[in-house]
């Protein structure tokens, strides 16, 4: 049974510097997950927890275009991007690329109703669009789709419309590139998801990666299997969401 998910008011703060929009998260989710570690198998076994992290992010206000940008092969055989964080959404939570070790992930732990799952360092995270971010502004077909995060180069990455009734993924005049970006006039470069369909939020970086944000995968949490302090259902599991739909 789902429970309410509790806001958590400071859960990210944002300052601007010269360079940078200067993001520290306690990368909570400010919306219901499923159960974790999920003991009774309702997803897969997953034994991982959702904890509390104090990561930072560093978005250039600036973003520059990488000359030689490499896009993922179907499989990141190339490591065009790294496994663990690849960038942010809106509401602190870290984007992942979309596979879990060698496969797609779904394929190894299984994903929430909201494309997320905690990694063995308890840090939740999205691997496809995260269909539970929400920003202040509609995303509902009727228009282009606001910012839901940025990639690690700079870039944002809006939701999947492109225009009203418009999927940027279908889009034939101004189609997505294997990064999963395109340009226009009043954004420039910008990412889009592509829900249900591969590389699902970036396909490599377009820009030149903040080498700063190799930081951020944070320090493992303290206990067995990084769990903090607790019996299960104790400090840092999170409410639940009971199985999820099939997966996107």
């Amino acid at each position: 049974m789902a429970t309410k998910s509790v806001y958590v008011p400071d859960n990210v703060v944002i300052t601007v510097t010269k360079e940078h929009i200067v993001m520290k998260s306690k990368n909570l989710p400010n919306h219901p997950t499923a159960n974790f570690p999920d003991y009774e198998r309702k997803l897969d076994g997953n034994p991982n927890y959702v904890a509390e992290q104090n990561l930072t992010f560093y978005l250039p206000l600036v973003p520059k275009k990488n000359p030689r940008p490499v896009a993922m092969d179907k499989r990141n055989t190339n490591r065009a991007l790294p496994g663990g964080p690849i960038g942010v959404a809106a509401n602190g939570v870290i984007f992942f690329n979309p596979f879990d070790h060698i496969e797609e992930a779904d394929a190894v732990w299984r994903l929430d109703r909201c494309c997320g799952h905690p990694s063995p360092n308890s840090q939740y995270h999205y691997h496809k669009y995260p269909v539970c971010v929400k920003s202040p502004w509609a995303d509902d077909g009727e228009g282009h789709s606001p910012v839901i995060g940025f990639a690690f180069d700079g870039f944002p990455v809006y939701g999947p419309y492109e225009s009203k009734g418009l999927l940027a993924k279908n889009s034939k005049e101004n189609p997505l590139n294997d990064f999963n970006v395109h340009q226009d006039e009043q954004r420039g470069w910008h990412y889009h998801v592509t829900p249900g369909q591969y590389p699902h939020i970036i396909g490599g970086y377009w820009g030149v990666m903040e080498e700063k944000n190799r930081r951020a995968r944070g320090p493992r949490p303290s206990g067995p299997g990084g769990r903090p302090g607790g019996r299960p259902g104790g400090p840092g599991r999170r409410p639940g969401g009971g199985r999820p739909p099939p997966p996107r």
